[in-house]
């Protein structure tokens, strides 16, 4: 979470920020401070100001889409996974692709890219650690309490309770309803998507949360 809120505070976006793409170095030789080293830094993508909105701002929501996936998401076997990665990069680009900043983009031999889809990434990062998405809309100094109380979990799953008091918050809101069955129509009234490759389906978004448009 702190590595994702310094790259989206310096324009960045990270993409393809799934567990075999970064390692965890200690800092020091005692304590329970550590820091991000990234091993394949491919999905890091630059972002533009969109809208009059500064690219930071742009990043921040282009990485709540890969950090806070679809809440049916996670209903779904690991096994496929993968799978449904790929068609959520695809629904990724679609919606936020205009916002990259293609012209300083390079492929692994140094050209530059010329269109979001040959930004390439597995946006499965947080389907296997949903702490981080837990904590993702906490403010900054929220978040910096919430990471004080995580240090003395002996148990992750107790992050609840730790995100809630960081926030202030004395209830907890219900988790989000399922999407209907496939084939059926969302609340908005807009059909549902297919995730690629499965029989799995979900709603479109009711609006984007960016002005792409020129």
């Amino acid at each position: 979470d702190k590595a994702n809120r310094e790259l989206n505070r310096n324009g960045f976006v990270w993409l393809d920020n799934k567990p075999d793409n970064y390692a965890f170095e200690r800092i020091g030789d005692t304590g329970d401070n550590w820091k991000v080293t990234v091993v394949d830094p491919g999905g890091i993508v630059p972002v533009k100001s969109v809208g009059g909105r500064p690219a930071a701002e742009v990043a921040r929501d282009i990485q709540r889409r890969v950090n806070v996936p679809p809440n049916e998401v996670r209903s779904i076997d690991k096994a496929h996974w993968d799978n449904i990665a790929a068609g959520e990069a695809d629904l990724i680009r679609e919606d936020f692709g205009g916002a990259f900043d293609i012209g300083q983009i390079t492929n692994h031999q140094g050209q530059s890219l010329n269109s979001p889809n040959h930004v390439i990434f597995n946006p499965r990062g947080s389907y296997a650690n949903p702490e981080v998405s837990k904590l993702f809309d906490l403010p900054d100094g929220a978040a910096a309490r919430a990471y004080e109380g995580i240090a003395g979990l002996d148990d992750v799953s107790k992050i609840d309770g730790v995100v809630d008091a960081a926030r202030g918050a004395t209830t907890k809101l219900p988790p989000p309803d399922l999407p209907p069955p496939a084939g059926s129509v969302a609340p908005t009234g807009r059909p549902l998507r297919r995730i690629r490759r499965t029989g799995f389906a979900r709603p479109r978004p009711a609006a984007r949360p960016l002005p792409l448009a020129a």
